[in-house]
């Protein structure tokens, strides 16, 4: 086990905070508009921060062990597939008894979290053969367009 990154936790309660902002504005209490619009523009990073430091912490788990990808995506999908299953079936029940359950829709980031887990395999093998110029040139565009993205990639990337 490698020597823990707390820039990463750092970044962790950063996000966490910025969700839970997010989410707490009450609309119906008399908040302008303007305001709601300030806080959710400000706070919408943290949902790609938290993104960026499950995908650095995915991809650390390569470094020096041989890889499994069946191990891997196994552990990986049990943690959320059994979740979200089970909510998608309580969604479903509510719904047969007339009531609205776009709450559930909140579930969305378990898609995307499940497509992290699907490509991690196939960036941490092209990470570990890829050249050093290979992989700037690559992360140079990714930059440009995406210039937060780096504040949570392993420093061994940048």
């Amino acid at each position: 086990m490698g020597k823990r990154d707390y820039s990463l936790d750092i970044i962790r309660v950063i996000a966490c905070l910025m969700i839970v902002l997010m989410h707490s504005p009450m609309p119906g209490l008399g908040t302008s508009g303007a305001v709601l619009s300030g806080i959710s523009y400000l706070t919408a990073p943290g949902i790609g921060l938290f993104f960026m430091v499950s995908g650095a912490l995915l991809l650390k788990i390569n470094v020096g062990r041989p890889y499994v990808t069946r191990n891997f995506l196994r552990r990986r999908f049990t943690k959320i597939l059994i979740p979200l299953v089970f909510w998608i079936f309580v969604g479903w029940g509510v719904e047969q008894y007339g009531i609205d359950n776009t709450e559930l829709s909140i579930l969305w980031f378990m898609y995307c979290l499940a497509g992290m887990y699907l490509l991690t395999p196939i960036l941490s093998r092209w990470l570990s053969v890829a050249s050093k110029k290979e992989i700037e040139f690559y992360f140079s565009y990714v930059r440009q367009s995406h210039p937060t993205m780096f504040l949570a990639l392993p420093k061994s990337v940048h």
